[in-house]
């Protein structure tokens, strides 16, 4: 089956205008941050991807790595490895960090090309030995934003543990000068993820951030997807099914285009596999009334999901304030 992914940018050229904005300032030794928030499928990648491909052909080195989801234990410092992974493919990366890995061998877990031969390198220990780290990460980024300006992108900050996200925090509180452009995306929508929130008010605090909230698409937006994808326009009703079906989040929109093109009147198995994931996660009565409401549809009264899900006025109440 023809793939259902759009290649055209469509709807986010003001959040990507205000990212290269920072790109510029950046270049001119003004290190920036960029928070990118947004639910499950919204773009934040897609837009992540034209932002790296602009970069790329101002000169910028871009570097992208992303935090797992590994149950309640984050992985420590993961997507600085996946981001550090190819250093060395450019001339003068090597030797550029080279002595900083002997300086502080802890660093050599991070780098896994240039730091192979000390993999042994035991990681931080104490508070200092922390610090160590932590100074050279940032000593690395200075010295690569001297060869070429500088995009570090880190993607689902939400499932981050507690040492990439101490390190986060470190390296914005310390960008001086640094040709650097930082940015972190995080889904807004998962369960739990207002810990979040004073963690980021105090990134806010640390230096000059910028947040970018992405909503969903518009009907007029979710039809230029549909364009982008089918390389024509699509049917008006086509148009309107899918929007009505996806409320404009891009990636439901390709995966519910891909079931139709199939000929499927089934949810595909990817959008009802993601859904189920963020349903399984609430509590007991969370998800006896989301099945209520599964079944009943978009409008109901009070009364009739009390009654239906077994439940009284006040565990109704506590269910929809978890759902919502």
């Amino acid at each position: 089956m023809t793939s259902a992914t759009a290649t055209t940018f469509v709807g986010r050229a003001d959040e990507l205008d205000r990212l290269l904005a920072l790109l510029d300032r950046a270049e001119r030794g003004r290190p920036a941050v960029g928070l990118i928030a947004g639910e499950a499928g919204v773009g934040k990648t897609r837009l992540l991807d034209e932002l790296a491909v602009r970069a790329d052909k101002q000169g910028a080195r871009v570097l992208v790595g992303g935090c797992m989801e590994v149950g309640d234990v984050g992985l420590p410092y993961v997507p600085f490895v996946d981001a550090f992974r190819d250093l060395g493919a450019r001339p003068g990366e090597a030797e550029l960090a080279a002595p900083l890995v002997a300086a502080v061998p802890s660093l050599g877990r991070l780098l896994p090309e240039l730091g192979a031969e000390r993999g042994s390198a035991p990681p931080p220990g104490d508070g200092f030995e922390r610090v160590q780290l932590f100074d050279g990460v940032l000593s690395l980024l200075m010295r690569l934003s001297e060869l070429a300006p500088l995009l570090l992108v880190i993607e689902d900050l939400h499932w981050a543990d507690r040492s990439t996200r101490d390190l986060l925090a470190f390296l914005v509180r310390n960008l001086r000068r640094e040709r650097v452009l930082l940015v972190v995306t995080y889904r807004n929508d998962e369960p739990g993820q207002q810990r979040l929130g004073p963690y980021l008010a105090e990134l806010d605090r640390g230096g000059p951030v910028l947040r970018i909230e992405l909503a969903r698409l518009d009907q007029v937006q979710t039809g230029a997807q549909l364009v982008g994808i089918l390389g024509a326009a699509p049917a008006v009703e086509l148009v309107e099914d899918i929007f009505i079906r996806s409320e404009g989040n891009p990636f439901f929109t390709e995966e519910l285009l891909a079931a139709v093109r199939a000929g499927s009147g089934e949810l595909p198995a990817t959008l009802r596999d993601l859904l189920r994931g963020r349903v399984q996660v609430l509590p007991e009565q969370a998800r006896q009334v989301l099945a209520v409401v599964a079944v009943a549809g978009r409008r109901g009264s009070h009364r009739l999901l009390a009654t239906v899900a077994g439940l009284t006025d006040r565990q109704l109440d506590g269910a929809l304030r978890e759902a919502v």
